[in-house]
């Protein structure tokens, strides 16, 4: 019984050491930044995101007809919309991390038989607080068509024509956010440039 017992005990301690592969493995997060808009005639756009790991990521496009990739660029080939995923599986010190997406807006500034517009007025406050609330946006574009708002800032929510702190900006003292406004065409008009402002967030 004394011979038959230690094979046992071997395979048991090889089936148990086996199972405990990934819990000894570390967890990682990958961070991806919001896009702005784009616009066509930029040509590129720059993927800002990287695994906590330090391990490559691998992007995919919903819509390789808008943006194709290469490494961490994307190449922009007409006006639409794309979901950009990053994904990182992991290797025998770090488990998969959870996929990140991001949508990327297109817009095409750059047709001939479109008339030309440009934001014409956009101010916001140099400083803005904690305690403020919301913000309301507003901007004017020479077309007359209505602007939209976007911040690629984690400390910030865009939503309509107003900006709302989020609450990990209150771990923040005299954050400075960018907020970009943009008008992204018609059937008459191309897209107008974007136009950026930027703020500081005080905290009391």
């Amino acid at each position: 019984m004394k011979n038959l017992f230690c094979p046992f005990l071997f395979v048991s301690l090889l089936i148990s050491c086996g199972g405990d592969d990934e819990t000894a493995k570390s967890s990682q997060t990958i961070t991806f930044d919001s896009f702005l808009p784009a616009n066509l005639s930029e040509g590129t756009v720059t993927v800002n995101a990287t695994a906590s790991s330090g391990l490559s990521l691998t992007l995919t496009s919903s819509n390789s007809s808008v943006a194709t990739i290469g490494g961490k660029t994307l190449t922009l080939l007409k006006a639409g919309t794309t979901v950009i995923t990053a994904s990182q599986t992991g290797n025998d010190q770090w488990l998969e991390a959870q996929n990140i997406s991001r949508t990327l807006e297109v817009f095409e500034d750059n047709n001939p038989s479109k008339k030309s517009q440009e934001i014409t007025s956009f101010v916001i406050p140099a400083t803005w607080t904690n305690l403020d609330g919301e913000l309301p946006l507003e901007a004017t574009a020479s077309s007359g068509l209505p602007v939209k708002f976007y911040s690629a800032s984690p400390y910030v929510e865009v939503k309509g024509g107003t900006l709302k702190l989020l609450d990990n900006a209150g771990h923040y003292e005299n954050t400075r956010i960018s907020i970009v406004a943009h008008q992204g065409g018609d059937s008459e008009y191309n897209a107008s440039a974007k136009v950026s402002r930027e703020l500081s967030i005080t905290h009391k």
